[in-house]
């Protein structure tokens, strides 16, 4: 399992491709229970499934 860095509610994870580790995220959710989780993912495609039970996501895409 990955560093998980977590303070305070807030964790922060680099998914190194969301949906390659998708279970192992549920997992994290479900163990740590975060008010927060910021996800980095470089490659992350705007048509991809980004649902979390309990969650709402927002996505801020880089610039190309």
């Amino acid at each position: 399992m990955p560093k998980l860095e977590k303070d305070d509610g807030h964790t922060t994870w680099n998914t190194r491709g969301l949906q390659a580790n998708r279970e192992e995220l549920n997992t994290l959710l479900s163990n740590f229970n975060p008010i927060l989780v910021c996800l980095q993912d470089t490659f992350l495609n705007p048509n991809e499934n980004t649902d979390f039970k309990n969650y709402s996501f927002y996505n801020h895409p880089g610039e190309e």
